[in-house]
């Protein structure tokens, strides 16, 4: 599902017009960073603004999507049995606006998703407005010896307004099981997974373009659905589906479960590359990997011993694990630079945008460069919580309190 509300943002033009003059930020090492787009912010004010509670939501562009729970919103939870509420939150904190959605009871519910968030969500964009995307069960009510029967709603919303997009009905397979989520969109196609089937939608107008009961979907990649097929009792390997006819494209490697499915193991970092993490038996038990994998052709493109985490920035993948660190340019993902090395340790990464890496290290919340991993900056402004994404302006933190929810808020950038 998605959202993404505004335009050009007039203060990241003027950070690209001083770039293209020649700025690029300072740094305390000795090896001078790349010069950046614009100088991209490095500093955020400790005070940030509610614009989430719980895990249901998602970001694009200067707007946050959530869905509401009327117990941490001051109302019943029983009042959820009939609607659910959706809310469109700017990063000032402000309602932009809020919808309901008579999709039943809060645990029917999957949703939001956007693209480069935590989770692997989808943001969709028509034309010059943001929709979000939403898919949930309508209960029918039998009586008698007649039962209940289910059927899938699949529905687009106009992020600005709330107004309805489209809206799908699908009718729920005897005996299927009722589960549903959105795997990923964009400006051509949504893919839902349900109990009984994979649907490929049009983003524009909701149109079925496609559908199977014989695939698990995994992400959608660009124009490529990964998906994973098993090769034994305990392993798998990905292959790519042409999103537009589900025509079979390629075939990944095999590997190991890690935990759970292969679809716990497998996420986007660009639109031409995923990350699979796996586990591959040797003489001595087992080894884990990480491969960065082309979604073009399904070829490994690097392999990383142990389980990594990836972040995306621009023109650079930077990869994180306990106590390691890594950097490749995104096209030819030739390595840029590792930590640790014979003189600095590796921080924990946290989000990459722009050309700067947010990391936390013993210092606390700090930056690096994202082409020549020099230190930027030792203080971020930010005490505790833990940034999950940088936007233009902004830092999304998660801020965890004593058993309630996570909360998130957005911090300006003062520097």
């Amino acid at each position: 599902m998605v959202t993404a509300c505004g335009g050009e943002d007039p203060e990241e033009r003027e950070r690209d017009e001083a770039s293209a003059a020649g700025a690029s930020p300072s740094t305390s090492s000795s090896r001078a960073p790349s010069p950046t787009r614009f100088d991209p912010p490095r500093e955020f004010a400790p005070e940030g603004e509610l614009v989430a509670e719980g895990e249901g939501y998602a970001v694009a562009g200067d707007a946050v999507v959530s869905v509401v729970d009327p117990s941490l919103d001051g109302g019943d939870a029983e009042e959820s049995d009939s609607v659910v509420s959706v809310r469109v939150r700017g990063m000032d904190g402000r309602v932009r606006t809020e919808f309901r959605t008579p999709f039943g009871t809060a645990h029917e519910w999957n949703g939001p998703f956007a693209e480069y968030t935590l989770g692997g969500p989808a943001t969709a964009t028509l034309g010059d407005r943001h929709v979000v995307l939403l898919a949930g069960t309508r209960v029918i009510e039998g009586s008698g010896t007649y039962r209940d029967q289910y059927d899938y709603v699949f529905r687009a919303h106009d992020a600005g307004t709330g107004d309805k997009v489209w809206q799908r009905v699908v009718e729920v397979d005897s005996g299927a099981g009722v589960s549903h989520q959105v795997i990923g969109a964009n400006s051509e196609y949504t893919v839902i997974e349900t109990a009984s089937k994979t649907y490929v939608l049009r983003t524009s107008d909701g149109e079925t373009v496609w559908s199977s009961a014989d695939i698990d979907p995994v992400v959608l990649a660009g124009d490529t659905l990964v998906v994973h097929e098993e090769t034994g009792f305990t392993s798998a390997r990905p292959v790519g589906l042409d999103a537009a006819d589900g025509d079979r494209l390629w075939e990944g490697p095999g590997v190991d479960y890690v935990s759970g499915t292969l679809a716990d193991q497998i996420s986007v970092v660009t639109p031409t590359t995923v990350v699979l993490r796996a586990k591959q038996a040797d003489g001595a038990g087992s080894v884990h990997e990480t491969y960065l994998v082309s979604v073009d052709d399904g070829s490994v493109r690097e392999t990383l011993e142990g389980e990594w985490s990836c972040r995306h920035g621009t023109d650079t993948i930077v990869c994180g694990t306990g106590g390691g660190m890594v950097a490749f340019d995104a096209e030819s993902v030739e390595t840029l630079w590792e930590l640790p090395d014979d003189r600095r340790e590796a921080p924990t990464l946290h989000a990459v945008h722009n050309g700067v890496v947010y990391v936390s290290s013993s210092d606390g919340l700090m930056t690096l460069d994202a082409r020549s991993g020099s230190d930027l900056d030792h203080g971020l402004g930010l005490s505790g919580g833990r940034i999950v994404d940088v936007r233009p302006g902004y830092a999304l933190v998660e801020w965890d309190g004593d058993g309630s929810p996570p909360r998130l808020r957005a911090h300006r950038a003062v520097g």
